[in-house]
């Protein structure tokens, strides 16, 4: 929960002033805090600061008319794990994946606690609902690859 304790007791004699000495001896010093996995673990967030849910996360691109681009969003991956996080690639899967243009990834490894970007943007080539979804691959035990759906809708000139 991010919350540390810490505590300690001093030599009861030191403490009552029937010691020589002001020594004080430390038992049951103990911290805890958040726990950080040993492995690779993805973390995907768009906004900066807002965790997706791999599988479950939606984003809406809003309409936008055909033949134009909408407002690009940037996603960010960060390693929140104690190894480094390989193999990282964005592919895109869905029957109208053609309208949504993923940029280039900023890196393909991360070290713990570093992050990288990509961007995606909507560019309907048909009117109505469009929509798609990204992958993320990664060497993450459990979510590998990591999915996000995506959403639009075309309208004409």
């Amino acid at each position: 929960n991010g919350d540390y304790t810490a505590f300690c007791t001093y030599q009861v004699a030191a403490m009552q002033g029937t010691s020589n000495t002001d020594t004080m001896n430390f038992q049951g010093f103990g911290v805890s805090g958040p726990v950080i996995p040993a492995k690779p673990e993805i973390s995907v967030q768009q906004p900066a600061g807002s965790e997706l849910t791999d599988g479950a996360a939606k984003k809406s691109f809003g309409t936008v008319t055909l033949g134009k681009k909408g407002t690009a969003k940037t996603f960010t991956i960060k390693n929140a794990g104690k190894a480094t996080l390989k193999n990282l690639a964005v592919s895109k899967t869905g029957a109208d994946k053609a309208d949504f243009i993923v940029g280039k990834l900023s890196a393909s490894s991360l070290a713990p606690g570093a992050t990288a970007k990509f961007t995606v943007t909507f560019k309907p080539k048909a009117k109505g609902a469009r929509k798609a979804a990204i992958k993320i691959a990664s060497n993450d035990a459990d979510e590998n690859p990591f999915a996000i759906k995506l959403a639009g809708q075309g309208k004409a000139p």
